[in-house]
């Protein structure tokens, strides 16, 4: 344990005065020397957030490091603990694909920064050891529980670390194969979370014809699969073709194919396209399977709700409860389904539009019912229907007639109904 602690710890000052070289060395340098006119602004987009990530390991995260060589049972809990902070490595590798192209198209002029400031490697070089030293923490947290296991030590905590170091590496992973993703005209970020991406051999197959077997990388978003063709095979830094892509929400999925068991079957509603996908094992067929099983699980659950066949009508399950439900647990539970809280959010003014009045008295209930005990009293005071402004409305010999009871709702409505999208755009720009 002792080795290992003293092998993180030295290679943490190698990898901070490595660092150092890009922010003190390059960077700097850049700035003295000014760029090509046609490169203005690319600057920062080749150093990314790298001087973020030099700041917090130079002053903060090496001496919590070395602290730890002399007790040992902070290591774990120092990298559960800063979880957050390791999110920057993502953000990091999120810019790398785009830092890579611009430091070849000009690769001439950091050959001069290079020479300018002593450098014995290049930019290219110092801008991949972010990348290297996020693997690193992972392996060398992987010997540290090997260790402490062996001498019989609660290894629970280290455990939770060696899990979470193999995590951080995966999503820059991901980010980086994404920002390589070209020929997509939507916005990746909209389409919720990445939960899986892969390589597969996919066969399509349309009205009994049989394509050949294609090599595709397969992203799998909560509202989006996108299949593209992989570029520069071979290359240290491929990048994939855009080729097609299938809604969640019109995605259909078997997953069992007789006689072979690493293979399952993706279609498009309405369509008598069939994508039959070979993974590498079986348990990556598995994994992806279990994933998109829950996708469509949950957007089974949303749908089959009354509220979209009944729309509040009697006899039916109460509309307006099913809506308000949706749209709040899409919010609470931070659900990244974002066109449930959209088509939530309609469901409540189709139905306000058609019976305001029934509308503030469903909508009032819902929210009293939601309502802790600390905030009852202003929740039926919101709920009480508006009243003219004029203080000869305020006695019971001039109470407000149906009409303007109607024009009062129809206004809290509008209210209520522009707060509920205001809340999705909200969610969906702090989310994503």
């Amino acid at each position: 344990r002792r080795f290992v602690l003293n092998e993180m710890v030295q290679t943490e000052k190698d990898y901070v005065k490595d660092l150092g070289i890009v922010v003190e060395g390059f960077m700097r340098r850049v700035t003295e020397k000014g760029v090509p006119e046609d490169m203005t602004g690319k600057d920062k987009i080749v150093f990314g957030n790298i001087h973020q990530i030099y700041d917090w390991h130079r002053e903060f995260f090496m001496g919590e490091l070395e602290k730890c060589v002399q007790d040992q049972d902070k290591l774990a809990e120092l990298f559960i603990k800063h979880e957050r902070r390791l999110h920057m490595y993502v953000i990091y590798c999120q810019n790398k694909p785009r830092s890579e192209f611009i430091v070849a198209e000009y690769d001439t002029y950091f050959e001069e920064v290079k020479q300018e400031i002593n450098s014995r490697l290049s930019i290219s070089d110092y801008l991949i050891k972010p990348i290297q030293r996020i693997t690193k923490y992972q392996l060398l947290l992987k010997d540290f529980l090997k260790y402490s296991s062996k001498a019989g030590l609660d290894c629970q905590e280290i455990e939770k670390a060696v899990d979470l170091m193999f995590l951080v590496p995966k999503r820059c992973n991901d980010m980086m194969n994404l920002g390589r993703l070209q020929g997509y005209e939507g916005k990746l970020t909209a389409q919720g979370k990445l939960l899986q991406q892969d390589t597969f051999f996919v066969t399509e197959q349309d009205s009994g014809v049989l394509s050949r077997s294609k090599e595709r990388r397969v992203f799998l978003f909560e509202q989006i699969v996108i299949f593209s063709e992989l570029l520069r095979k071979g290359s240290a830094t491929p990048g994939y073709q855009f080729k097609r892509s299938i809604k969640v929400s019109y995605l259909n999925m078997d997953g069992q194919v007789e006689g072979d068991p690493c293979k399952f079957v993706l279609s498009c509603r309405g369509s008598s396209e069939r994508l039959t996908l070979q993974a590498a094992n079986v348990d990556i067929k598995q994994e992806w399977v279990r994933s998109i099983r829950e996708l469509l699980d949950l957007q089974s659950s949303f749908l089959t709700g009354n509220a979209w066949r009944e729309g509040g009508r009697e006899g039916g399950r109460d509309g307006w409860m099913d809506g308000w439900i949706l749209l709040n647990s899409c919010l609470l539970f931070k659900s990244y389904q974002l066109d449930f809280i959209f088509v939530s959010a309609y469901i409540l003014s189709r139905l306000a539009l058609q019976n305001p009045l029934e509308y503030q008295k469903k909508e009032s209930g819902s929210l009293s019912r939601q309502a802790s005990s600390s905030s009852r009293s202003s929740s039926s005071h919101s709920s009480t229907p508006l009243k003219p402004a004029s203080s000869t409305h305020d006695s019971p010999a001039h109470k407000p007639s149906k009409h303007q009871e109607e024009v009062s709702t129809h206004k809290l409505t509008r209210m209520r109904i522009s707060a509920a999208f205001i809340q999705g755009f909200a969610f969906k720009r702090v989310v994503l």
